[in-house]
């Protein structure tokens, strides 16, 4: 099924690169399948589609085997004189020779098909009852022309059939039998390259000169299925479903509302979940472990030495532009406690007493100093100080004993991390943390 409507909306270029490459990549993977299942199924192709063998065994280099060739040959000929009534002893004696031939040489074993001459045995053993292989083909070619129609029948079936399935394949200079498969499997592969070059090209020209390297290993696997090694050619099935893909992802084939596909998008998202939860699982896991066995603490006082100057320069520069909104909303309140703790360590002071103990004094005295004066004095020094305490931050004295006092804090900080009451509660606390994050991965 495919959407015109959106074919229409495609620019015809794209759309012919990738119909085109989807119609040479499924051919592609039917001659790689075919080709990998032709031996094994060759007798069946000799059996009802013998055209194809005709074809075909040439680009495998297979040829008629003489050894077996022969034999059917001789065979033909025996049949033949049979059917005129004259039994020919030259060839029935030649037959048992050539049998006696088949079973010491086992023509079959370089094709791999020895289990065809096994079976030949076992029909002739059940046939004659002879428990000898040798005795066996040769009581069954002594029987002459007896019994001809039933005899001519077993061989048709049990005998030449499978003789008839034997070849010879030639073997090149590297010791691996000769297939001319490959240069069909090059040229498609070469169309394949031209193509991923293209669309490599289109990606860094669109997307940026990142592409360059991100593109071939986002797409690696067609970059592996163009080696012509058969362990490779399984992943020229990607090469099929990532054409396919785009077509869907186009809306060329309108997929995404049908059934199966969003079954399908079902159940591979809970795969892909059931997969990340399980990796998930075992990286926590594994960070238990080596929190249990104590790695976090070196490498907790390692990364905070490392990055103490870091640190050092980040805290000083949030001082210097220090903010203290509490101190501002609650000035008043701030301004009043120590404006009484002042005024009550004057009035407890043995100079103001002395001083309450002049006569002349003593009556001007409140006067000059009290509460309020003092909660007035304290709110203009709070002022006054949170001013002159921003500037003087900005000074190059102030940057280095700022700087000093935060070395030290950090200093601290370290030194607190190292105690072991603090490790062992730090680990405690990891551990704790990350068995809950494995619980919520369930």
């Amino acid at each position: 099924m495919i959407d015109w409507e959106a074919v229409k909306r495609k620019q015809l270029p794209q759309l012919i690169l990738d119909v085109t490459m989807l119609s040479l990549a499924v051919t592609h993977l039917l001659l790689v399948g075919f080709d990998a299942t032709y031996l094994r199924l060759r007798s069946t192709y000799l059996d009802y589609l013998p055209a194809v063998p005709a074809v075909y065994d040439q680009l495998k280099g297979i040829e008629p085997h003489r050894t077996t060739v022969a034999y059917l040959d001789v065979a033909e000929r025996f049949w033949g004189s049979c059917q005129v009534g004259k039994l020919d002893p030259v060839l029935q004696q030649d037959l048992i020779q050539r049998s006696r031939q088949l079973i010491d040489e086992d023509p079959f074993a370089r094709a791999n098909l020895s289990g065809q001459l096994e079976r030949v045995k076992d029909q002739l053993h059940k046939r004659t009852g002879q428990t000898s292989a040798k005795d066996a083909f040769e009581a069954f070619w002594m029987q002459g022309c007896s019994n001809l129609a039933a005899r001519q029948a077993f061989y048709e079936q049990h005998m030449a059939r499978p003789i008839r399935v034997n070849y010879w394949r030639g073997i090149d200079f590297q010791g691996r039998p000769t297939d001319y498969f490959i240069w069909i499997d090059l040229a498609f592969i070469a169309i394949f390259l031209l193509e991923f070059l293209i669309m490599w090209a289109a990606a860094v020209r669109r997307l940026g000169p990142d592409q360059r390297v991100l593109y071939p290993l986002y797409h690696w696997y067609d970059l592996l299925s163009c080696i012509p090694l058969r362990e490779f050619r399984f992943l020229r099935l990607l090469r099929v479903m990532t054409v396919y893909y785009r077509l869907i992802q186009s809306e060329i084939i309108p997929l995404r509302n049908h059934p199966l596909y969003l079954r399908v998008m079902k159940y591979r998202k809970i795969l892909m979940e059931e997969i990340s939860d399980q990796v998930s699982l075992n990286i926590l896991s594994n960070i238990q472990e080596k929190t249990r066995l104590g790695t976090s603490r070196e490498l907790i006082r390692d990364t905070l030495h490392a990055h103490r100057n870091d640190l050092r320069q980040v805290v000083v520069e949030r001082l210097q532009k220090l903010e203290m909104p509490t101190l501002q909303a609650r000035k008043p309140e701030i301004a009043a406690f120590i404006a009484a703790t002042v005024y009550e360590s004057i009035r407890e002071s043995s100079d103001y007493r002395q001083l309450e103990r002049i006569p002349v004094l003593s009556g001007f005295l409140p006067q000059l100093i009290n509460a309020a004066k003092v909660e007035t004095l304290t709110t203009q020094s709070l002022d006054n100080f949170e001013e002159r305490l921003q500037q003087w931050l900005q000074t190059p004295e102030g940057q280095v004993l700022l700087g000093a006092v935060v070395q030290d804090l950090i200093d601290q900080v370290i030194e607190i991390f190292a105690d072991p009451r603090i490790q062992e509660l730090s680990e405690s606390i990891s551990i704790q943390v990350l068995e809950e994050l494995k619980k919520s991965s369930h």
